[in-house]
């Protein structure tokens, strides 16, 4: 299948919102040739033929409707005549009220008659100039459809031909009738483009056309209307006025899309052509070399497969065999087909059957090319592939997918699913084609595995029993979107889905909604994989309370569901399928134009509900689906307009901007503001409390009870909890000079809740720099409620120093006061602090944080800290202490205030306190109180905290000594000035510059010196290390066995010889008797663990002699490997020697007396030697 798509949108840092992919399903369905294209392309051209119609019978009835108009018009002026006879007047009848009141009434029905008259006159102009512009472009579709269905035939009749070729026919012949009928293909592909196109530019003239009827007829109507029909009219002109507006926006988006429409087209049309080139190998037309071992030779990997089989069977009229085109498809470890109905106009589909049940295997015995056979317990089906390379693949992926499902550790559910039969999912849509093979894989009653009976919903008798619910709020409100799709049961698809269950196998649902498969959840899935961390982890199953009540669609909906939802929660099912989470239920739907970035508008419906939002769009054939968590957004804002209503969904990274034509925007914002406070809430309601909120904004909306809710934000919904003041207390404390020393003041624009969690919020780390040493790590903790109302939470961290342990710190934070987004009194305790440096100072850190609310949402936060010396004794030789913490405060309040204000950027000017709780985390708060932890943590200060203090110290010390010559030196200065000495002071400046210049240069070279010493150190440091290695041998490893294990103990003494007698270690083979020789529990424990550890240790060492037996035989194998090597060489020494040098004619007449004869003997003897050797070892 062909997987072009069209990226749109902008991608952003997470990449979750802007960024989605518009697929052009219509196009794909058609290069597919696929049964939903062919039932959708009869289906539209049923309803071409009944809106020309329609536009006929129109344009006949407004002609028509003058006479009508005189015929009402003349029996209301005979009926207003007998209202009020001449006779009346002679005297029975009283004059005064009697006939004045049908005199009045006569001349009202009139007046009135005469503005109902004037209201339906219709111009016939307005439909003929309809028609002048609709007429062309469905004659245009004429033409179009007749070259289609020419195009169609005589692809069907060539593939028809081409398949029922003989094998024995010459593969030559194959390969030219292949290349005919690629070239008919390219034709029918061609024509099959240009209707689905026209298809498109025909829908939106329609669109635009009749829209624009409709606004004429009310336009030259507003009059009368106005006049007659006031207060109605006023609310259908606006919502007819905001139509016309969306039908002049969806123009210009339409053209702004034509070119990308034309570029997907061109790249499916050239895609598809070069997928379907038929092989230029005349070996891919021989079918003598087909085998079992032949069809598994592909590169394919794939466990997913879609396409078109050849199915054998039979019909009750002959008993010939005949071929019929069936569409397959392999998915989650089934194989399935779908057909075309009798009527061709919508499509229907088989059982389907598990891949573990099937056998496939080549059809040696057919007489056509390319089939194989599919092998149940009860059922044999022939197929038919159309080319050697789709038999193959179609192998290939049976063995993928039985291998991927027999291979998996957790595919108990899987290996069900794969092993069983599975009727239609509706009764409706089963396979209704009267072939042999057809009602052979067709069933609407199946007996499982284990007895279980599976059955096919039954829609109509479900409808029929339902019938008054569905005729109310369902059948009629269905579909409101327009589907990927249409066919003549797309609405009936649709509705079986508040039957059926969701499911990622192709069923006849999806085919009439989608096409053959549900194309948007592929490219959902890769979304939604590719960042799970997005993903929410809510436990669903809460979302189906208890006591949740069966309305009359076939879902069980909580109690309260509106019946207005039902027909747009059953279609976001039918979208969504799969992707729609247990437990949700659509809450919210509207219809909005999306704006993406600047240049592009998409026309879509979005569904939200308790924990995710999802989006469909849909805009000339290009179709996306997206879905994301509800916790990704953080604000609404909605601006209301004539023509629309602008609303902007504000995210944690950038904003969705969407133009709403009919739906009340306000009562939108406050829904979606509803929704995303509730996933911020420490304990998020579920959908029945969901559903009570959001129907009493709809109501307060609507009666106009109070104003507040059109100015709502999300300050209204509490998120944490509130605190309140004592009651002595009647002012919100902002100084606390006399405890604490201020250390900074500064105001942020943010509200200060939002500071609040940015400082205490479980992700948050803003509070770390108040530590006073570096801690290991962070302790997150919950929040315990103290008797006196205020949140608490106390906890140690172990605190370290380049390695070195500096003991624990405890700290206790305490929420002293809270007023909830208006004050906040935060107090952070550490525990003592122990300086020992010739004398000793005690004493504990104590921060004190003020955030209190200033006018315009904004923040004014004050930083107190103090430092508390434990002995008072100790005050005065603690100074430098308190002179180092007082700097140090100094740089945390300068941290804090950086912190803090990065934290507000980051938090940005929409949805602050919601972003917040999203960025930094709530505040965990524990159901009971926490018993308070020993505060006797004591951070003992190292040298190099003393370290600190003495440079401090120094620092203070050479600055005042600096100053006293400075002041030294300006007396001096003025006392040689006022003598006028002035050779003195040139000689002194003379000494002075000589001596400086010394000491430059002697510091110069020292600094150099460094410097060197440091370059040195550094390259030592980076230096790749020295590895050092040791071989050891077989002589090695024995000594180290046979070496003495003798105890280091007196082995002479009484006590030893009796643990020589009962030592498990000494006496391995014999048993031990644990109770006769411990005395108490804990010795026996202590042994009995030394004995299991004394096993493990033997049962290493088996394992590493085994090795060294190994590694021993290895050595020797080494060893005779180069005796055998060095024979060799003495053996060719030899040869050499013999035929060279023995055999010498000079040679032959020594003496074997003589030293050269004595030599050649003793030769001749080594060489007999080494000859032996090798035939020992069959070397020769």
């Amino acid at each position: 299948m062909s997987d072009k798509k069209k990226e749109s949108g902008r991608s952003s840092k997470t990449g979750d919102i802007q960024q989605f992919k518009l697929i052009s399903v219509t196009f794909k369905e058609t290069a597919l040739d696929s049964p939903s294209f062919r039932a959708s392309a009869n289906h539209l051209d049923n309803q071409v033929d009944n809106i020309e119609k329609w536009l006929d019978a129109l344009n006949a009835s407004v002609k028509r409707f003058p006479k009508f108009i005189k015929d009402i018009q003349t029996f209301t002026n005979a009926f207003l005549e007998h209202l009020v006879p001449a006779f009346l007047q002679d005297g029975l009848v009283d004059q005064e009220y009697t006939v004045e009141a049908l005199k009045s009434s006569a001349t009202e029905l009139k007046r009135f008659w005469e503005a109902t008259v004037r209201a339906h006159t219709v111009n016939p102009y307005i439909i003929e100039e309809a028609n002048a512009a609709i007429s062309p472009a469905i004659k245009r579709y004429r033409e179009l459809r007749a070259k289609f269905e020419s195009s169609q035939a005589k692809y069907d009749k060539y593939l028809s031909v081409y398949l029922s070729s003989s094998k024995t026919k010459d593969p030559r012949m194959i390969m030219e009738d292949a290349a005919q009928l690629f070239k008919v293909r390219k034709e029918y592909l061609h024509d099959s483009l240009e209707m689905v196109l026209h298809h498109f530019q025909l829908g939106n003239l329609l669109d635009r056309m009749l829209v624009k009827l409709v606004v004429s007829i009310w336009k030259r109507k507003k009059a009368s209307y106005e006049e007659t029909f006031a207060d109605t009219f006023v609310k259908q002109w606006k919502k007819i006025n905001r139509i016309k507006n969306w039908s002049d926006s969806h123009t210009v988006m339409a053209e702004k899309l034509s070119e990308d429409l034309r570029l997907a087209r061109a790249q499916v049309e050239q895609s598809t052509i070069q997928s379907y080139t038929p092989s230029s190998n005349v070996d891919d037309y021989r079918v003598a070399q087909i085998n079992s071992r032949s069809l598994m030779e592909i590169d394919e990997t794939s466990i997913e497969k879609h396409g078109y089989l050849f199915m054998k069977t039979s019909t009750s009229r002959s008993t010939r065999p005949v071929w019929v085109r069936r569409w397959a498809f392999i998915k989650n470890g089934v194989f399935g087909s779908l057909m075309l109905s009798p009527s061709e106009t919508f499509v229907q589909e088989s059982d389907k059957l598990g891949v573990l049940l099937c056998k496939v295997s080549y059809a040696f015995n057919e007489d056509r090319r390319y089939c194989f056979e599919l092998k149940t317990v009860d059922t044999t089906v022939i197929f038919q592939t159309e080319t050697l390379w789709e038999l193959k693949s179609w192998f290939k992926v049976f063995e993928n997918e039985k291998t991927r499902i027999l291979n998996e550790n957790d595919a108990d559910d899987q290996f069900n699913v794969a092993s069983g039969r599975y009727p239609p999912l509706v009764e409706e849509f089963a396979c209704t084609v009267n072939t042999s093979s057809d009602r052979l894989l067709t069933n609407t009653t199946i007996v499982g595995n284990s007895g279980q009976i599976i059955t096919s919903s039954d829609l109509s008798s479900y409808i029929n029993r339902n019938e008054k619910y569905f005729q109310e709020y369902v059948y009629y409100q269905i579909p409101q979107i327009r589907p990927p799709f249409v066919t003549e049961t797309t609405k009936s698809s649709i509705i079986a889905y508040s039957l059926a269950a969701a499911t990622s196998i192709p069923t006849a649902l999806t085919a009439n909604v989608w096409g053959s498969v549900n194309w948007g959840l592929y490219y959902l899935h890769d979304t939604l994989s590719s960042k799970i961390g997005d993903i929410d982890q809510t436990d669903y199953s809460e979302g189906i309370p208890s006591n949740a009540e069966h309305t009359e669609s076939g879902i069980i909906y909580p109690k309260d569901y509106p019946d207005e939802l039902v027909p747009l929660d059953i279609q976001m099912r039918a979208l969504f399928e799969s992707a729609v989470e247990p437990g949700e239920f659509c809450l919210l739907s509207f219809r909005c134009l999306w704006s993406p970035n600047s240049k592009q508008e998409l026309s879509g419906r979005c569904f939200a509900t308790r924990n995710h939002v999802y989006f469909y769009i849909h805009t000339l054939g290009f179709v996306s689906l997206f879905k994301t968590v509800m916790c990704n957004f953080v604000s609404v804002e909605c601006t209301e307009q004539a023509s629309y209503d602008v609303l902007k969904l504000y995210s944690i990274n950038n904003v969705i901007k969407m133009k709403l034509f009919l739906d009340a925007g306000n009562l939108v914002k406050q829904k979606l503001m509803y929704l995303i406070s509730n996933k911020a809430k420490k304990n998020p309601e579920q959908n029945e409390a969901l559903i009570r909120g959001l129907l009493s904004i709809e109501r307060n909306l609507q009666n106009c009870e109070t104003n507040s809710l059109k100015d709502r934000d999300d300050t209204q919904y509490p998120l944490i909890p509130s605190f309140k003041l004592n009651d002595k207390q009647t002012k919100l404390k902002l100084d606390f000079s006399d405890e604490s020393t201020l250390y900074s003041e500064h105001v942020y624009n943010t509200p200060p809740r939002a500071l609040f969690h940015a400082l205490l919020g479980d992700n948050s780390n803003t509070l770390h720099i108040l530590h006073f040493l570096s801690p290991q790590h962070f302790i997150r903790k919950p929040w315990f409620k103290t008797q006196q109302g205020s949140l608490r939470r106390d906890y140690v961290v172990p605190v370290s120093f380049k390695g070195y342990n500096m003991g624990n710190v405890f700290m206790k934070q305490n929420i002293v006061d809270s007023v909830e987004d208006e004050y906040y009194n935060i107090v952070y305790d550490m525990s003592t602090f122990s300086f020992k440096f010739i004398f000793e100072c005690t004493f504990t850190l104590q921060y004190r944080i003020v955030v209190a609310n200033i006018s315009g949402k904004r923040s004014k936060v004050f930083f107190y800290a103090k430092v508390n010396i434990l002995k008072p004794l100790a005050s005065t030789i603690c100074m430098p202490i308190e002179i180092v913490c007082n700097h140090l405060f100094y740089y945390q309040a300068k941290c804090l205030d950086i912190r803090l204000t990065e934290s507000v950027k980051e938090i940005g000017l929409h949805g602050k306190v919601i972003k917040a709780i999203y960025l930094f985390g709530k505040l965990s708060e524990a159901k009971s109180e926490r018993p308070e932890m020993n505060p006797d943590a004591c951070v003992k200060i190292n040298t190099f905290t003393i370290r600190v203090i003495l440079f401090k110290s120094a620092f203070y010390i050479v600055s005042f000594i600096l100053t006293g010559i400075n002041i030294a030196g300006k007396a001096m200065y003025n006392f040689l000035k006022s003598i006028r000495m002035n050779y003195v002071l040139i000689l002194l400046l003379s000494l002075s510059m000589i001596v400086n210049l010394l000491l430059v240069g002697r510091s110069t070279k020292n600094y150099w010196i460094v410097k060197r010493v440091e370059k040195l150190s550094r390259q030592h440091i980076l230096a790749k290390p020295l590895m050092l290695s040791r071989a050891l041998y077989l002589k090695d490893i024995e000594e180290y066995v046979s070496s003495s294990r003798q105890l280091p103990v007196n082995s002479s003494s009484k006590c030893f010889e009796s643990f020589k007698n009962s030592s498990f270690i000494m006496n391995f083979n014999q048993n031990v008797f644990w109770e006769d020789e411990y005395i108490d529990e804990k010795s026996r424990e202590i042994a009995k663990n030394l004995r299991k550890s004394y096993m493990e240790m033997g049962i290493s060492r088996h394992e590493l002699l085994v090795k060294l037996r190994m590694l021993k035989d290895a050595e020797q194998e080494l060893g005779m490997a180069e005796w055998k090597n060095w024979l060799m060489s003495e053996h060719q020494k030899c040869d050499y020697l013999t035929s060279n040098v023995i055999s010498n004619p000079n040679l032959t007449d020594v003496s074997p007396n003589d030293s050269l004869g004595t030599g050649i003997q003793t030769l001749l003897d080594y060489c007999v030697s080494c000859s032996s050797e090798l035939n020992s070892y069959n070397l020769l």
